[in-house]
């Protein structure tokens, strides 16, 4: 299909999704399109059993959704003023780790992070709300750590207390604090052609579009995989054998590597195209770039890691290329910002902003819901058993 006709094609089942009339109709209407006829039914995605398309919302984007919180790293990790120290509950069978920073420059409140097997929690202790014995007051002494931790909860008051962390531990407990905040991503772009219903199909493809690849350029920079010194996604640099190129990007502090169909090698001896599969398959979040007038059915692409699937299409209003875009879940992952505003055409340089943040975004949520979550917690516990007791499972 040469550029002009996708290009006619495009306007015409814009106007027809946008006002339901004949199609000369709607090119005569175009510029009167109201947002609330942008909001009609979904027309990118599928209903699918366990997958939940997200709703239009009439609310202003936030796209301010990325903080960082290294609240251990910055307080207390290598701080000569912070000290830890070390629980065991025999009667809860829990296991704590404290960390303490009482600043001088803050004279009314002493800082405390509580670690346990389930999370992380940073607390304000006001000094005025904890107890000193009778002597400690008339020898002018400190406060106790029990009675430190008793003013932030009793369970704390009769324990044993233990100030054997050595530095190691600490990196371990920097470790789990780094896990929720990566800086490094990598995101899954599919390619569905006119008319392509199955992932078999999907993976085959060995051509786009210009539509397609200019879509590219809005998500980075094409790069070379031979020799790359970033972030490279999985994606081998030094055998070929991931293909010659990939899309990479920097993103406020992140660094994201795409995965892009198309671009990774085909084997004409392999229906299933497995080493395809094996990239798009192991990421949470996939994009997908729906070039036709075909549903995409988030079902038809089989993944235990993938939770979110973001729906791109290019349309033409007026003379102006937006680009029209939809969201399934996994029906575990609770819904979550940036939200798809009630008119979800996005200009190029609002969608690369839109889609960066939601993705990012999401693979934290997923991180935290289902599977992701056990998996993290058993991680955890057994990282804070080894700092207390200095056994391993392996």
């Amino acid at each position: 299909m040469s550029k002009k006709t996708k290009k006619e094609s495009s306007k015409i089942y814009e106007n027809e999704l946008l006002n339901p009339q004949t199609t000369s109709e709607s090119e005569n209407e175009l510029n009167k399109t109201s947002s609330s006829e942008e909001l009609s039914l979904p027309f990118l995605l599928q209903e699918s059993e366990e997958w939940v398309i997200e709703e239009f919302q009439n609310k202003e984007i936030n796209l301010d959704q990325l903080h960082q919180t290294h609240i251990f790293k910055e307080n207390f990790y290598d701080n000569e003023s912070s000290y830890h120290l070390s629980i065991w509950d025999e009667k809860n069978e829990q296991y704590y780790l404290f960390s303490i920073l009482d600043d001088e420059d803050e004279n009314d409140e002493i800082l405390l992070q509580k670690h346990d097997f389930n999370k992380s929690e940073l607390f304000r202790i006001k000094k005025s709300d904890i107890k000193k014995s009778f002597c400690r007051k008339l020898f002018c002494m400190s406060y106790s750590d029990k009675a430190l931790l008793a003013a932030h909860d009793e369970l704390f008051k009769k324990v044993e207390i233990s100030y054997d962390v050595n530095k190691e531990e600490l990196d371990d407990i920097l470790k789990m604090e780094e896990y929720f905040n990566k800086k490094h991503y990598k995101i899954g772009v599919l390619y569905a052609g006119e008319g392509q219903t199955t992932s078999k199909q999907y993976l085959s493809n060995t051509k786009s579009s210009q539509d397609f690849e200019e879509f590219l350029e809005i998500l980075g920079d094409k790069i070379e995989l031979y020799g790359w010194n970033k972030f490279k996604g999985g994606l081998d640099i030094k055998h070929h054998t991931c293909g010659d190129h990939s899309v990479y990007t920097e993103y406020k502090d992140f660094e994201i590597m795409f995965h892009i169909s198309t671009w990774l090698p085909y084997n004409p001896r392999d229906p299933e195209q497995v080493l395809r599969k094996k990239h798009l398959g192991n990421d949470m979040v996939l994009i997908v770039f729906v070039d036709g007038n075909n549903k995409f059915d988030p079902s038809s692409f089989l993944s235990h890691q993938l939770h979110l699937i973001i729906a791109i299409k290019p349309v033409i209003q007026g003379q102006k290329k937006k680009y029209r875009v939809e969201i399934s879940r996994r029906n575990i992952i609770e819904e979550f910002e940036p939200y798809l505003p009630s008119s979800p055409l996005f200009e190029p340089e609002e969608l690369r902003d839109y889609l960066l943040t939601k993705s990012i975004k999401g693979e934290r949520v997923i991180s935290t819901s289902g599977k992701f979550l056990q998996r993290y917690l058993k991680m955890r516990k057994e990282v804070l058993k080894q700092i207390f007791t200095g056994e391993e499972d392996y």
